[in-house]
């Protein structure tokens, strides 16, 4: 199966409210044949995804607008606006919205699959509030596990 050119048209992405998150997934999986995907997460200062591990995908992190905070295999890093981060499959990380402002950071899921949790997650919290309990049973079946810090 060759690959094909694909637009997405930013009027019918939905934005998704991934555990108090917004995301956008750009580009998914079907739409790259599996290769990546695409996604925008938008966070206020002091929003923060808890420490995890990917089995299955390598995330890469660049920053729109705004600041992050990467901590990446026990070591602390800052990105500000243009800033790029590579966080490899296996290796704790968690990214934490810091600054004044909100901030916009495109993470392309290499190969993709992962994003379809951002879809469950949505769904999930359609009805309420998501307990830790259940983002992580959600998360378990794409391949990530939440860890201590």
């Amino acid at each position: 199966m060759s690959l094909h050119p694909v637009a997405s048209h930013c009027e019918s992405v939905l934005t998704l409210d991934v555990v108090g998150t917004s995301v956008r997934i750009l580009l998914d999986g079907k739409q790259t044949h599996g290769a990546f995907a695409l996604v925008e997460m938008i966070g206020q200062p002091g929003d923060s995804l808890p420490p995890h591990v990917h089995t299955r995908e390598e995330e890469t992190f660049h920053v729109l607008e705004g600041e992050l905070e990467m901590w990446c295999g026990g070591h602390t890093t800052i990105l500000r606006t243009g800033d790029t981060f590579f966080a490899p499959r296996n290796i704790p990380h968690s990214p934490k919205f810091i600054g004044t402002q909100a901030a916009r950071v495109l993470v392309t899921l290499t190969p993709a699959g992962f994003e379809r949790s951002f879809r469950d997650l949505d769904a999930e919290s359609s009805t309420g509030p998501v307990s830790p309990e259940r983002v992580s049973e959600i998360v378990q079946r794409y391949g990530c596990s939440f860890v201590a810090s």
